[in-house]
């Protein structure tokens, strides 16, 4: 979002200004914003064409009853319902090319990774550095609404 002051717009291009942007308050806090349109029929079918999701609800129809039910219990410790999370899940492991379906887990959600170790390592050492000091010096609590 940009912030301005005042516009001043070519007669010629003032039609597509308006088309796609709109302005806000000019006296509180003056900006020009992406006018929110829908998207034409040509762009929806380019979206669909490139949706991850008729490739994951294939995945979630192999589920039996038991996986699914595991998936809503994982879901439901991130606010998410089941089908959600694993929407989330495959779509990440879709994108970095990682095969198969995830077990859900009641203690990590959807964060995933792989680590090779190649030759001639032989071996792998992950660390997590702390700093000294920290902003928040006192225990954060994370309440769910």
């Amino acid at each position: 979002m940009a912030k301005t002051a005042y516009i001043d717009i070519v007669p010629e291009l003032e039609e597509k200004f308006s088309a796609v942007l709109r302005p806000g308050d000019r006296f509180v806090f003056s900006r020009v914003a992406r006018k929110l349109v829908f998207y034409s029929r040509k762009n929806v079918k380019g979206l669909t064409a490139r949706s991850l999701l008729p490739q994951i609800a294939a995945a979630w129809a192999l589920l039996d009853s038991a996986e699914k039910l595991a998936w809503s219990n994982a879901g439901a410790e991130m606010g998410l319902n089941g089908w959600r999370l694993f929407v989330q899940d495959m779509s990440a492991r879709i994108k970095n090319s990682m095969p198969g379906v995830a077990t859900p887990s009641l203690l990590h959600q959807s964060w995933i990774g792989n680590l090779r170790i190649n030759s001639p390592a032989s071996e792998l050492k992950i660390i997590q550095v702390h700093p000294r000091t920290y902003w928040i010096s006192r225990k954060a609590c994370l309440r769910r609404y």
